[in-house]
Parts: C-alpha cells; sequence; structure tokens
C-alpha cells in the first residue's frame, strides 16, 4: 500500500553503496565529547565532577528544565573544562556493567524518559510523544535525504524487533492503526527481507514529502509518528535494560571511502567517525544530518549526539552563479505548501504587505524546495523565511 504526495523536487539519490551494506559498529574512540549546551534540551547540568571515574550507563549529564538524562557510553574518567565535558574511556571495559532498572512494558513512556531515549526524526525526547489514547501511530523508517539510509538498513536487518515494538506500541497507546512507513525507492533494494511482510506502508513522492503525508494523517483522529531507531532502542531498554547510548549514522560523501550505516557511541568526535569510514583528503564540507536540512561544520571535535542520523564529507557543493530572478515561476511550481515565493518576495520588496499577507509566509516550513530548483539562484527560500520572520510567523498548516 502507498502514502502520495504531490509537488515538491526530486532529489538525486547517493544511498549507496551504504544501503546495500550491513551496519558496522564502532569501537570506542579515544575521548568522547559532551556538549553542555544542548540543540534539543538546552542547558545540561553536570552529575559528575571533573577527575571523577564513572562506569558504563552512570548517569553524567541531564536536562536543567526536564531532568532527562544523559548516560556514559563507557567507563571512565571525567574532564570538564570550557563548555565540554569529556570521557576518557579505560583501556579494558567490563563486560558487567550495572544499568537502569526499566519501568518495562506496563509504562513505555517512563521506561523511554529514564532510558533517555531520544527520537532521531526530531530531536525530541521518545517519552514526550508516548501520551495515549491515539488513533494511528507511525515508526518511521522513511530516509528522507540524498545520502540518509540508516533508517532502510535497520529495517531489513531487524526486521522482527520492529514488528515486536509496533505491537507493544500500538498496544500502550491504544491506535486503531499501526504501520511502518517506509522509503519506495529503498524498498526496492531490500525487498528481500520484507517479503511476504504486512506491516509497512510506502512512500512515494517528491521531497518534502513527510510534511504532506502528516496532514493527510492529521485529518482524522490523533496521531504519532515515531523514529525507527528511537523505537528500537525502547525494545532494547525493556529486553536488556540499557539505556541509549549510540545512535546510527549513515557516513557517506565522495570524501568517504567506505560509506556506510554505522551505529556510533554518543559523544564520538566527527572527525573520528570519519576516519573510521574512511576518510579520503581534506573534504571542503563536513555536514551532519544530510544536505538539505543539515548544518555545515568546521571543527571536527564537534561529537555527534542522540538523534543524528547521517554525517557527510563532500569536496565540493556545485554552487550556481546567481543571477537576477526573471520570474519564471519554478518555485511556485516546486512548493508543497502551495504558496507562491516570487510574489511574497516582490510584494515585500515594493513595501505591499497587505499583499504579501494575501500569500500567507506563514505556511512557508523552510523545506528548500524552491531554492534546490531555482535557476536563477536567488535563494526564495531563505528570502521567504526571513519575510516570515520579521513578520512574526509561525508554521501554519
Amino acid at each position: 500500500m502507498y502514502l502520495r504526495g504531490h509537488g515538491g523536487v526530486e532529489l538525486p539519490r547517493m544511498k549507496e553503496p551504504a544501503l546495500l551494506r550491513p551496519i558496522e559498529h564502532m569501537e570506542l574512540p579515544e575521548m568522547l565529547r559532551f556538549s553542555l549546551i544542548s540543540p534539543n534540551f538546552g542547558t545540561l547540568v553536570c552529575q559528575v565532577k571533573n577527575g571523577q571515574r564513572v562506569k558504563k550507563y552512570d548517569v553524567i549529564l541531564t536536562a536543567k528544565e526536564t531532568g532527562f538524562a544523559i548516560y556514559a557510553p563507557a567507563t571512565g574518567r571525567i574532564t570538564i573544562e570550557d563548555e565540554y565535558l569529556s570521557l576518557c574511556p579505560t583501556k579494558i571495559q567490563s563486560a558487567f556493567e550495572e544499568t537502569p532498572h526499566p519501568v518495562g512494558r506496563s509504562d513505555l513512556a517512563a521506561t523511554a524518559k529514564l532510558m533517555g531515549i531520544i527520537d532521531e526524526i526530531d530531536g525530541v525526547p521518545l517519552y514526550q510523544k508516548l501520551i495515549g489514547p491515539v488513533g494511528r501511530l507511525f515508526i518511521d523508517a522513511y530516509d528522507e535525504g540524498i545520502y540518509h539510509c540508516a533508517a532502510s538498513r535497520l529495517l531489513a536487518e531487524r526486521t522482527e524487533d520492529i514488528k515486536e515494538i509496533l505491537e507493544w506500541l500500538s498496544e500502550a497507546m491504544g491506535a486503531y492503526e499501526s504501520t511502518v512507513l517506509v522509503d519506495e525507492h529503498s524498498y526496492g533494494r531490500i525487498r528481500e527481507q520484507l517479503d511476504g511482510q504486512t506491516f509497512y506502508k510506502k512512500i512515494h513522492g517528491k521531497y518534502p514529502i513527510l510534511p504532506q503525508i502528516e496532514q493527510k494523517l492529521a485529518k482524522n483522529r490523533r496521531y504519532i509518528r515515531v523514529g525507527l531507531f528511537a523505537a528500537l532502542s525502547l525494545l532494547d531498554a525493556v529486553k536488556k535494560s540499557v539505556p541509549q547510548t549510540t545512535c546510527v549514522v549513515t557516513v557517506a560523501g565522495d570524501c568517504v571511502g567506505n560509506p556506510a550505516c554505522v551505529e556510533v557511541p554518543v559523544g564520538t568526535p566527527v572527525g573520528d567517525v570519519l576516519r573510521y569510514a574512511g576518510l579520503i583528503g581534506n573534504p571542503e564540507y563536513v555536514i551532519i544530518n544530510d544536505m538539505v536540512k543539515g548544518h555545515d561544520i568546521k571543527n571536527a571535535g564537534v561529537p555527534i549526539i542522540g538523534g543524528d542520523v547521517s554525517v557527510l564529507a563532500l569536496s565540493k557543493i556545485r554552487q550556481p552563479k546567481t543571477v537576477k530572478c526573471n520570474g519564471c515561476g519554478a518555485c511556485i511550481n516546486a512548493c508543497p505548501r502551495g504558496i507562491f515565493p516570487f510574489h511574497i518576495i516582490e510584494s515585500f520588496k515594493r513595501g505591499n504587505m497587505e499583499d504579501v499577507k494575501n500569500h500567507h509566509p506563514e505556511k512557508c516550513d523552510r523545506c528548500g524546495c524552491c531554492s534546490m530548483i531555482c535557476p536563477a539562484n536567488v535563494e526564495p527560500s531563505r528570502q521567504v523565511a526571513e519575510i516570515k520572520d520579521k513578520m512574526g510567523g509561525g508554521v501554519n498548516p
């Protein structure tokens, strides 16, 4: 069965060869790093002292506002300086580590909070989503982006586990419908592993399709969408009593010799991840979380955090020459939200604020489709976003 979208742009697909290779598991680096300022939680409070020795799965940081915990991925010694907490793992890691005691299936939301599980699709703590009842439950295995394919690899390798956690969540949330959302193109590469299965729906459409799918899903009863790795982390938390201390990232790009999906300890510096995957030369761009909505970093010491899904190393990104907008309308045809970027920008330049409001810039969700397709390279997405901010607009349905 398909879920279909409309509009948007066709992204190039660079998911192979990582999509076809088994998930690799990276060993502990020489140093793990954790920023004391989190993009997801704001200020983090140290629960350990400088020079203290910690055991694997000890709580090392908590969110100041919510108390959400971040656990040590390894046994080692703590160093605190500037805005970072560092953990130097010991050479010998004990096989017997004390772990938090999960609440279990009886309260999956409490278990998700206790075990520090972050949902990779939006960086939100998983427990905040598990508030029932809901009508529809979706586990998101759709790899949106040019290179990202980690969810598809997890889907191929942990099929039975996914079916089990889907059943658990559906029962806990009282959902009348539950399914796994699958990338149609990636499905064609892993279909042998899914042969005969009926627990998924294939998504067909151009980028960005997920906001369109969510609009359709939200028309009837309340729904939730949960990331695949977060769901599997919850299953592992219940069955193995382990908190979330890793994430699976796609490591790719033309400066990566061995593109692969890699399970990485949280806190691993990006430079170590790239060297593990066979870094080639000196990339001009290192991007976290794919090219479309990710961010370029200049410091290879930036650590992987819970919720990261890809690390890209690229020698160059094509930057077309910017010319004057000729009003071709390509941005209008590409917009999945149905707004007119060209008219919004031109009306704003003329100071016609009433006309700007009539074209609803608040509907822009900054997907970037208009900028990707613009032949003049005038970045209409950035301009509309700036206009929306100046007018105090959020994202409206």
